[in-house]
């Protein structure tokens, strides 16, 4: 039987200029204005640095209502963007593009706020107007890469990074941007040598050390990796999704006890991540602590059936500079089906088949292509005797992943519990013809054969 305690996908953590918007800090164009509206404008700016986005906006507000300059407008549209209001934040961009259409920045911000709301084409149109005003700023270049790699798009985004570097290859984000890409498209050699180049520019960056931890667990060098979650969390020790790195490098290298010490510290730093409690519930089920683990599946169950969940920063650094963070949450979430499925599987292996079977319900309801859930879900049936309902789930289980030989090993072995003998070999045929290395393929396969 497969091991189903793989745990969620490491979250890569990005460092992109796309997720910090300028701001105008410059407050000498207001000399010829009353004192105030420059004090305003420099306490909004020292806000927004700080993280203080409601007040920034108060200030902004204020400045505005005594002299409607563009540059407010767009400050309080990046306040607004940091918020997660991307719609008002839409209104103060478009004011500002209104009074100054020749200002890269403004369209750069907007094509943000478009992309966060989902408006992907038109967040393109956007950075193409940005660069086209000022197609020597590297950073706009970095900008598109990502938002063209949120559509998928890993080609286009690799050429936008390659111009960004050729234009600053000083920028460390560049590198690590690029690095993202390729760790994508699955080009972790490459990936790791631009995490390299970015560490040599900017050797004290967190996120660059732990990226490249999870480039180096792609190779299975668990231990290098986990020198550079140390390293990491040595740089900045708040940040949980470090500590939950660490611990899968720790259950790689089969070090649950200390792997648990990780994942506690992370939900410590951070209690709102679902993916924290499953991996921690996966690491008890590799000690066989079911039970235990049956608590944390269903805490990460409820927090991600909660839709209107943010996801809290760890680290009150991570704010610098107005930069907004992608959820680590949000992306382990929409695995939901992951959780119900490995509950479904302790709740097995305590011998509570019936329950189990409701779990993988419910992974089915939510994801109806999961072949894995069918075949678990058969393997819960056979144990109560149901062999019958077990081998259509099998064919589901089939149809939706026709090269998996487990499947057909384990239909064979439904088959010859009823006693179809002919037809289970005709599965173990099957089976061993997609990994002839499978000895157990032939074990069960001669099994049947005697039965003949």
């Amino acid at each position: 039987m497969r091991n189903n305690f793989g745990r969620v996908p490491f979250k890569f953590v990005d460092h992109p200029a796309w997720k910090r918007p300028n701001f105008v800090a410059n407050i000498s164009q207001f000399n010829a204005q009353p004192k105030k509206v420059s004090e305003l404008l420099a306490e909004g700016n020292q806000y927004l640095r700080e993280g203080r986005f409601n007040d920034a906006i108060s200030c902004y507000d204020q400045a505005i209502q005594i002299n409607p300059d563009e540059s407010f407008y767009h400050n309080k549209g990046t306040a607004l963007e940091n918020l997660g209001k991307y719609q008002e934040a839409l209104v103060c961009y478009d004011k500002a593009i209104e009074m100054n259409p020749n200002n890269g920045d403004y369209y750069h911000n907007k094509a943000m706020a478009l992309d966060n709301l989902g408006r992907h084409e038109e967040a393109a149109l956007c950075c193409d107007k940005a660069i086209q005003i000022n197609p020597d700023n590297g950073f706009f270049y970095s900008n598109k890469g990502d938002l063209l790699r949120n559509q998928g798009k890993y080609k286009e985004a690799l050429f936008c990074y390659d111009h960004a570097i050729k234009l600053d290859p000083k920028v460390g984000n560049f590198h690590t941007n690029k690095s993202n890409i390729l760790y994508q498209m699955g080009e972790y050699q490459e990936a790791l040598v631009c995490l390299n180049k970015g560490l040599q520019i900017n050797p004290n960056s967190a996120a660059m050390y732990s990226n490249k931890g999870i480039v180096l667990e792609r190779f299975g060098e668990y231990q290098e990796a986990l020198v550079c979650y140390d390293k990491a969390i040595q740089l900045q020790p708040n940040n949980g999704d470090y500590h939950s790195n660490k611990a899968d490098a720790l259950c790689n290298l089969d070090k649950y006890e200390e792997a648990l010490l990780c994942y506690n510290k992370a939900i410590e730093l951070n209690p709102n991540i679902a993916g924290y409690y499953s991996n921690k519930a996966d690491a008890l089920g590799n000690l066989d602590r079911h039970e235990e683990s049956l608590f944390y599946y269903d805490h990460a169950i409820k927090l991600a059936s909660n839709p209107n969940r943010i996801h809290i920063l760890s680290n009150p650094e991570e704010q610098q500079d107005g930069q907004l963070y992608s959820s680590v949450g949000i992306s382990i979430n929409a695995n939901i089906e992951n959780f119900y499925y490995k509950k479904g599987f302790a709740l097995y292996s305590l011998g509570k088949h019936e329950e189990a079977i409701l779990c993988y319900d419910q992974a089915i309801q939510i994801n109806p292509q999961f072949a894995d859930c069918y075949c678990q879900k058969a393997v819960a049936l056979h144990n109560l005797g149901k062999n019958e309902e077990a081998v259509l789930f099998l064919d589901k289980a089939i149809e939706i992943n026709p090269s998996d030989g487990d499947l057909y090993n384990n239909k064979g072995f439904a088959l010859y519990s009823l006693g179809k003998y002919q037809e289970a070999v005709l599965c173990y045929d099957r089976a061993i013809q997609l990994n002839p290395n499978e000895e157990h393929y032939h074990t069960y396969r001669a099994m049947a054969l005697e039965k003949l």
